[in-house]
């Protein structure tokens, strides 16, 4: 493998920590960092420069989580619910949560001594009032406005010693109902029993199947100023994270917590749990170093762990710590098998696009012998995500322009032919086109360079429009679900874009978490609480809860119909700059600036299949387990 480009190429990296070169060689810039999605989308270049590799992205964005730039995702048919930009997807594994009895007996404790706490500390208070150590105060005279003497601490109402006695014995739909009143003051408790309350009902609410509803409460918990249980209503909500369709939705609740609070708990799921949401709160706040301190509390026992071992290779490529986030990757492909296979395809996707941005990097510092080695690595990684993966068009795309780069552009222009095979024809590669005729250009063969650019503009001038008008329609949330269903009418090629870009883990987990809060919504009038405060506060956070669910699908949707917008635009604008260069070329040859070859040392395309050393010509029949191996015989008509 040989680099056969000329001039400057785009510094993404400054060489890296791969083989242990210094920390001031580590990654100097990803054009737009690692995440789950993306492609490798370069602007044309022209004659005797380099082209122009940009789009080197990685996420979750999903993306992500998160979050970040994205581009336009597609997958493979058929079709599975693809990865998330900007944010990686948690495996929502159920975990395994702490008996009832080990939980009941912990918060009887707390309470026991709680109560007991408020009364010791008066006793305590007044036998430190010494008059022989304490100076005379000065008489201030009569008070003009006495405050009544309160008397005696009442204790507990009968309400909340009941609720309490409820809780403890482990029946919490006795308690709930006592628990609402004491927390509307219906039981005229103390502040103190106010709050213990509203700990206690969202816990009751996690132990009775009301998964959203507890979120809801526990979430104001935490967010109260000063709450006494708040460290408390955090455990809780880590423990109900994995239950939750989409658990993202407590990342901005956990920005709220902190690492010392974890310092403390024993290491369990709860606070593993609490490290990756916390972590992930971190990594969207750019705060990269507490990020991978969070992520790595995350065990291999974690339902989390993939999802946070994978963002911790992430924050250490942002940190441009090469060898680190190469060695999480790696760690996160080994254990990626079975139902968490696709981890094992994004990370291959992140190592080859490390080492492909560290090649770019070793050949700007004229190391062509270690960049062909970086590359042939890269592609490698690229060639292990498996056509059966969702991750495959991404991963096959991609490599095609590290094909050009490597200076192999037949196997290039086999890619996209076969990318634009029947296999994959309900998806659109407006960026093959550019490719093909980027590749056309640079051999001089600029009537099908013309052919390439006239393509695009017939089939993607018209969808452009219309991506514009879809992402007005989906400023209305309503609106913007509907064009997730397929219920907008639209054209086949804009249909094909709109479903590619919303096709989408993060946008799949926040409709299921809209879902879930109707349905759970939907049980509180069949409920025995229905007719109580309790169904009233139930009813009213439920309905909350799925209204902002709705606001988080309609925000997802337009920021993909964004970027696949983006994405379209970029690209037009690049078949456009290759037009131009084209018209610039055939202006040279004219003015006699430049010549061409003969035409008969330019030979017609000639597509054939190849499998190690054998060989079939293409007869025009197209065959699945031929399509990752197309050539294209080429040969240049630029003047020597």
């Amino acid at each position: 493998m040989s680099f056969v480009d000329e001039g400057d190429p785009p510094r993404l990296l400054d060489g890296g920590l791969v083989d242990g070169a210094p920390a001031s060689a580590e990654l100097r810039e990803l054009v737009r960092v690692l995440r789950t999605d993306g492609s490798i989308t370069p602007a044309p270049r022209g004659r005797g420069r380099w082209l122009a590799l940009v789009g080197v992205v990685l996420v979750l964005a999903s993306g992500g989580v998160a979050s970040e730039a994205r581009s336009s995702a597609r997958s493979v048919v058929p079709r599975t619910i693809a990865t998330t930009r900007g944010e990686v997807e948690p495996v929502v594994i159920e975990s395994e949560i702490e008996s009832e009895v080990e939980v009941e007996s912990e918060v009887e404790v707390e309470v026991e001594v709680e109560v007991e706490g408020e009364v010791e500390g008066e006793g305590e208070s007044r036998s430190k009032s010494d008059p022989e150590s304490t100076p005379p105060a000065r008489d201030p005279g009569p008070d003009p406005d006495p405050e009544p003497d309160p008397g005696p601490d009442p204790g507990p109402s009968p309400a909340y010693a009941q609720a309490l006695s409820d809780f403890t014995r482990g029946c919490c739909p006795c308690a709930m109902p006592a628990l609402e009143s004491v927390i509307e003051g219906e039981t005229n408790d103390p502040p103190a029993a106010v709050r213990r309350a509203e700990l206690l009902l969202g816990i009751c609410l996690a132990r009775t199947d009301w998964p959203l509803a507890a979120t809801a409460v526990l979430d104001q918990v935490v967010r109260t100023p000063a709450h006494p249980h708040a460290a408390e209503a955090f455990r809780e909500l880590a423990r109900l994270a994995p239950r939750l369709p989409d658990p993202s939705v407590l990342v901005d609740t956990f920005r709220l917590d902190d690492e010392v609070r974890l310092a403390g708990e024993e290491p369990d799921a709860a606070t593993a749990s609490a490290a990756y949401l916390q972590g992930l709160a971190r990594y969207e706040d750019g705060d990269h170093e507490a990020a991978v301190r969070l992520f790595a509390r995350v065990p291999d026992t974690s339902s989390f762990y993939l999802p946070a071992r994978f963002y911790q290779g992430t924050s250490e490529v942002r940190l441009r710590h090469a060898q680190r986030a190469i060695e999480a990757f790696r760690d996160v492909e080994a254990r990626g098998t079975g139902e968490r296979s696709r981890y094992a395809d994004l990370a291959a996707l992140a190592l080859a696009r490390t080492y492909y941005a560290v090649a770019n990097g070793r050949h700007a510092a004229g190391d062509d012998v270690r960049a062909a080695e970086l590359m042939a690595t890269a592609l490698e990684s690229w060639r292990r995500v498996p056509i059966t993966s969702e991750r495959f068009l991404d991963a096959f795309f991609e490599e095609s322009w590290a094909l050009t780069l490597a200076g192999q552009d037949e196997r290039a222009l086999g890619h996209v032919f076969g990318l634009l095979s029947p296999f994959f024809e309900d998806h659109e590669h407006p960026e093959a086109l550019v490719v093909r005729g980027t590749i056309y250009f640079q051999h001089c063969l600029y009537d099908r360079v013309d052919q390439a650019v006239s393509d695009f503009h017939a089939r993607y001038d018209a969808p452009l429009e219309a991506l514009a008008r879809a992402r007005t329609l989906a400023e209305n949330d309503d609106d913007a679900r509907l064009l997730h269903d397929g219920d907008v009418a639209l054209d086949p090629v804009t249909a094909s874009i709109v479903r590619d870009a919303l096709v989408d883990r993060d946008i799949a987990r926040r409709i299921a978490h809209e879902d879930a809060a109707r349905a759970e919504l939907a049980r509180v009038g069949a409920s025995v609480y229905a007719g109580h405060r309790l169904g009233d506060r139930l009813a009213q956070e439920l309905s909350l809860a799925q209204s902002f669910a709705h606001g988080r699908v309609g925000e997802a949707v337009r920021a993909r119909l964004a970027d696949a917008e983006e994405a379209l635009t970029e690209r037009a604008n690049e078949i456009d700059t290759l037009a131009l260069e084209t018209t610039t070329a055939r202006r040279e040859i004219v003015l006699g600036e430049s010549t061409l070859a003969e035409d008969g040392l330019a030979h017609e395309r000639e597509v054939i299949a190849s499998e190690g050393v054998e060989y079939w010509p293409f007869d025009g029949e197209y065959w699945e387990d031929e399509v990752t191996s197309y050539r294209v015989v080429l040969h240049d008509r630029c003047g020597r």
